[in-house]
Formats: C-alpha cells, sequence, structure tokens
C-alpha cells in the first residue's frame, strides 16, 4: 500500500509545501518514487545480473558467464584491501596536536571495532553498479533505535540506493534540499516505540520481491525517514500509518550538509544519478550469455543419426546395431563403407563463438580498464617486459583515476564521525590503549579533550601510522611542560596531555 491510495491529489510545483505536514512529505515522497521506477527496474537488474540472475533469452536453459561479478570484485579489491590509518591534524591551531593526537586514536580504534570497512565495500560495489552509493554517518538513537540499549554510539552505515530518494531536480547531490529514506520495521516493534496503535502491514509486494520475501503473512511496515534542509528538520511518516509519526528538528546541523556520504565514479554532466560503470558493458555481458548458451544448446542437440542405403541392411542386424553392445558384428548386402553413413552435425563457426566472446571481453577491457594483471588472470600470450611495464603503469593511472572518489568517500566519512564525536558523546567516555609498556589502559576523555578544527588525511592500504611531523612533536613537548605539577585523577586526561 503506497500514498496513491490515501486520495492524494497531485498537487505540482512549490503548492506542495502549503499543504499539512503530512500530505506534503506524503505527496512528495510518491511523486519521487514514480519518477524513479523506470531507473530502478534498469537498477534492480544490474543487482540480478551481479548475482548471476541474467536469463537474457528468457528459458531457464541458459549457461552464465557472470563477468559483471568478476568486475566488480576486482574494484572492491584494488580499492579497498585493507582498512587505511586516519591521520588528524590541526586545522589551523598547532597547539592542538595532542588532542588531534586523541581524536587519531578515537578514529582509527572506531573504524577497526565497527568494522566501518565492510561497509565501505558494499558502497563501492554499489557506486560499481548502479553509478553511486551513499553511507549514513550520524547516531544510533536518531535512526535506529534499540530498546534494549540505553546510549547508543556513532552510527556509520550503508544505505540501499534503491531505498534513498534525494530531491531528484538538481544538477548534483549537494545540492539537494531534502533526502528520503526508506525503512521497513515489525508492527510490534514500531507500537512498543512511537506508542501508537492500529499500524497495518505493507502488502505492497515491490520491495518485498527485491528481498526475495512474501508479503502474505508480512508483519513488516514502511517507514519515510525525511530530513528538508531548508526548514532543518526531521520528519517520519508511513502510508500505513496516516499521519506523522515522529518530528524534531534535524539533529546533525553542525555537519551543513544531510548525514549521507556519496560515492560517485563517473558524473553525468546533465543528469543527477551519475554513470553506471557496469551499466556501459551491461549489453556486452548479455551478448556473452547469449554466445555460451547457444554452444551449450548445440552440445546437447548432438545426436547421432544414420543414412542408411535401402535393403542393404537386414531388419534383424538393424536391431544389433541399434541396441548397440560393445564388438556387436552385423551383417550389410552392400560395401560397408557406403550402407551405413553418420548424418554430420552443422558446426558452430569458430569466428563466430571462440573469436566473437574474445573480441567481447577485449572490448569489456577496454572499457573498463580492468585486464588480466588485475583480474589474476591468464595472459593470452608471453608479453615482454616493456609491454607488461606498460600495461601496469596504465592500470595504475586507471586504478588511481577510481581510487581518488573512493579516498575523498571515506576522508568526508572520517570527518563527519569527528563531529559526532565533538558534539554528540556529552558525558565522560573511555578509551582502551596500550601504554608505553604494551600494557593496556583506560583513558578518560570528554568533549573538551576533543575540541578544536581539524583536517583527516589518509593512505589507502596503509595501516601503519606516518612518523610524527616536527611541528606535532615540538607542540606536544612544549604542551607537557604546561603540565601542572602534581598527579591527575587515574586516567584522566589533562589539559596539554590528552594524547599522552
Amino acid at each position: 500500500m503506497g500514498f496513491e491510495e490515501s486520495g492524494l491529489e497531485n498537487t505540482l510545483g512549490e503548492k506542495v509545501f502549503a499543504l499539512p505536514l503530512y500530505e506534503r512529505w506524503a505527496q512528495i515522497t510518491q511523486e519521487s518514487i514514480q519518477r524513479r521506477k523506470r531507473l530502478e527496474r534498469k537498477w534492480t537488474k544490474f543487482y540480478r545480473d551481479y548475482r548471476g540472475q541474467q536469463l537474457v533469452m528468457d528459458s531457464d536453459d541458459e549457461i552464465i558467464v557472470n563477468v559483471t561479478y568478476g568486475h566488480a570484485r576486482v574494484a572492491e579489491s584494488v580499492l579497498y584491501y585493507e582498512d587505511p590509518y586516519f591521520r588528524v591534524r590541526p586545522r589551523r591551531d598547532i597547539m592542538l596536536a595532542p588532542k588531534a593526537q586523541l581524536i587519531e586514536e578515537l578514529l582509527n580504534t572506531s573504524w577497526y571495532a565497527m568494522r566501518i570497512g565492510n561497509q565501505v565495500k558494499q558502497a563501492i560495489i554499489d557506486a560499481w553498479l548502479l553509478g553511486w552509493a551513499s553511507i549514513l554517518v550520524g547516531h544510533s538513537d536518531y535512526h535506529e533505535p534499540n530498546l534494549l540499549q540505553k546510549k547508543g554510539g556513532v552510527y556509520v552505515k550503508r544505505m540501499n540506493p534503491l531505498d534513498l530518494y534525494p530531491e531528484d531536480d538538481v544538477e548534483n547531490f549537494s545540492q539537494a534540499t531534502y533526502w528520503i529514506r526508506r525503512t521497513m520495521h515489525s508492527t510490534r516493534w514500531l507500537e512498543k516505540v512511537f506508542k501508537k496503535k492500529d499500524w497495518l502491514p505493507d502488502l505492497d509486494n515491490s520491495v518485498f520481491q527485491r528481498r526475495v520475501l512474501g508479503t502474505k503473512n508480512t508483519t513488516q511496515a514502511t517507514l519515510y525517514e525525511i530530513i528538508d534542509l531548508v526548514d532543518n528538520q526531521m520528519t517520519i511518516i508511513s502510508p500505513q500509518h496516516k499521519e506523522v509519526i515522529w518530528k524534531n528538528k534535524y539533529p546533525y546541523p553542525y555537519f551543513e550538509a544531510p548525514p549521507y556520504v556519496t560515492l560517485v565514479f563517473v558524473e553525468d554532466p546533465e543528469r543527477l544519478y551519475p554513470i553506471s560503470p557496469n551499466g556501459i558493458v551491461e549489453y556486452q555481458q548479455d551478448e556473452l550469455n547469449r554466445i555460451r548458451t547457444q554452444q551449450m544448446r548445440h552440445r546437447k542437440r548432438f545426436n547421432r543419426r544414420y543414412l542408411m542405403q535401402e535393403g542393404s541392411i537386414e531388419a534383424d542386424e538393424i536391431q544389433k546395431i541399434e541396441a548397440g553392445e560393445d564388438g556387436v558384428i552385423a551383417k550389410c548386402k552392400a560395401d560397408p563403407n557406403t550402407c551405413l553413413t553418420p548424418i554430420q552435425d552443422a558446426p558452430l563457426d569458430p569466428q563466430m563463438t571462440q573469436m566473437y566472446q574474445q573480441d567481447i571481453k577485449s572490448d569489456m577491457r577496454e572499457i573498463l580498464g580492468i585486464n588480466e594483471y588485475l583480474r589474476a588472470g591468464m595472459i593470452s600470450r608471453t608479453k615482454s617486459a616493456s609491454e607488461a611495464n606498460m600495461i601496469q603503469e596504465g592500470s595504475n593511472i586507471r586504478t588511481r583515476n577510481l581510487a581518488k572518489p573512493v579516498h575523498d568517500f571515506i576522508v568526508d566519512i572520517a570527518r563527519r564521525m569527528i563531529l559526532v564525536f565533538q558534539n554528540e558523546y556529552d558525558d565522560i567516555n573511555y578509551l582502551i590503549k596500550p601504554d608505553a609498556q604494551g600494557q593496556l589502559r583506560e583513558q578518560m576523555w570528554t568533549k573538551e579533550n576533543i575540541a578544536g578544527d581539524f583536517d583527516v588525511e589518509i593512505e589507502l592500504g596503509s595501516i601503519l601510522p606516518p612518523a610524527p611531523i616536527p611541528y606535532e612533536v615540538l607542540s606536544q613537548q612544549s604542551q607537557q611542560g604546561a603540565v601542572p605539577t602534581g598527579p591527575a585523577p587515574s586516567g584522566m586526561p589533562t589539559q596539554g596531555a590528552e594524547g599522552q
């Protein structure tokens, strides 16, 4: 059941914002879903291709050569094969270097403990298949309230692009003034969280079909979480409940942006949604499947058939031949070389099979830049050292071109995480870290210990911290000289010694 069943009229232009809150966002959400239906069918096909569900000839009797999966996995492996090490530096005041060190430890520890790298990997797959991906960075209390957990924490989760609707009549994602996110939850859970009755299960099978689930006995209801950056408001509505479920001020005004960090490999200069690397070679993938399927069907149609000269073999002798027993001897009345002749199958033209497949794969490599070296596949021929070096240099250039968006994507996530640390952690917090002797100890910190303006740097694939730069060492030494005499409370960071 969707908003179109609520009796809302199609209100065009700015008039929609004059409607009451529920009707306004129900109308905008309905129109956003309708406008993107065609594009979502294409995106859903790309996900099916990735899973190997590629029935291009409308038959179960097909063989799939899932190059889409291989290319996506190669891109993921090349672009994110190890968690990076985050380096935090003061943006203006070098005397904040000890605080930067504490934030650096918090950031690297949280990234590893929360397995945020897995979310980034999923986002890379999304961006490769659909052209874009998004990760929500915020605080769990605002997005995933957990009744068993009284206090949440920093929240970093990959969002399915099919469930995310940014304002779509803009040129790029940064210009969107609102974002709509679709989520599904148990009606029993929703009654307990929002203290509202009369929840109805969602019987619209579009989302359930995507998740290979049935709707007959579902207890799931759909929510739409709407972030309005103009009015700085966060609203939750549902087509199963005809009123605003929850509303409040936008919880992250310090972001000065939506909580969604997007990853884009190839921008489309005339459209909001980017170009999909996988979509560029979609037809080559389908054609490769057709060729292999034709080969398989040709093999299955193979049958031993014969032509017999009339009257040259008696019926009893024919039965001996049909029985197919080993060592059988049959008598014939004519030349044995001419009385029974096998019918030859029409052969497949090698030019239309093997060479054609190689041409298609070569086209895909040319377009995507994923060659045998990146795939760790078989090299078609032995290459000289100069050829191999030239291919490797070209691969490095194209890989760096793809790595730049991933680098910026991870840095943006880290910057948002720092802002959440600085604004949402009000109480005394703890960080477990090794001391100079290698023993684990507990360090207490508060918002004051990490206040300031900082930059984040990373090196993809590097898990070791770089050596301190000179001004940080001098700053730490000068700060240590300003520490007041007398012992501090156990584990409590004092001014100028937060990062020690």
